[in-house]
C-alpha cells in the first residue's frame, strides 16, 4: 500500500478481472524506526504549545512530548533526522532515553528555518526497549512534526 494504514481502516480492491485472494498479511512496524509524527506521542505536557492537523506548533516552556516503547534492539541506531520549523535563531532540544540500563540525555540543536526542514543528528545509539522523551526549555519556539531513527 501507498501509506502506512492506523486504527481501524476500511479500504477497497477494484479489478476488472477475476482474482483468487489468499488473504492478507500484516506486519508490525518496529515503532523505533518508523517515521513518527510528533502527534502520533503517548503523552505532551507544558506551558506553551498548540496542536494542529499536522504537527505540535509554537512548543515553548518547559514542553515535554513522550514516545513509549521504542524497542532498538541489540543493534541501536546511527542518527536521528527531526523535520520542524525553528522560529528563533536556535532550539535546543534535550532528547532523553529511559531504559532498563537508566537515563542517557542528549541535545539536539535546530537552527533558524522559514519552513519545515529536516535536519540529521549523530547521538550516543541507545539499545534495547526505550521511552523516548523530547524536552524544550524556556525560550524555546519551535514547529515539530516528525521524527525518525536511522539504522
Amino acid at each position: 500500500l501507498p501509506r502506512r494504514l492506523k486504527g481501524i481502516t476500511t479500504f477497497c480492491i477494484v479489478l476488472n478481472r477475476r482474482l483468487n485472494l489468499k488473504g492478507f498479511e500484516f506486519k508490525k512496524p518496529i515503532k523505533a524506526y518508523e517515521q513518527l509524527s510528533a502527534l502520533e506521542n503517548n503523552n505532551i505536557y507544558g506551558d506553551t504549545f498548540m496542536i494542529t492537523e499536522e504537527a505540535i506548533t509554537h512548543i515553548g516552556n518547559n514542553v515535554t512530548i513522550v514516545f513509549d516503547d521504542m524497542d532498538f534492539g541489540t543493534e541501536g541506531f546511527k542518527k536521528l533526522v527531526l523535520c520542524g520549523c525553528s522560529h528563533i535563531e536556535n532550539n535546543t532540544i534535550h532528547v532523553r532515553f529511559q531504559g532498563e540500563e537508566g537515563n542517557v540525555n542528549q541535545i539536539a540543536e535546530f537552527k533558524y528555518s522559514e519552513d519545515y526542514v529536516e535536519r540529521e543528528y549523530e547521538l550516543s545509539s541507545v539499545t534495547g526497549k526505550q521511552q523516548v522523551t523530547f524536552i524544550f526549555l524556556p525560550g524555546s519556539d519551535f514547529d515539530f512534526k516528525y521524527f525518525r531513527f536511522e539504522r
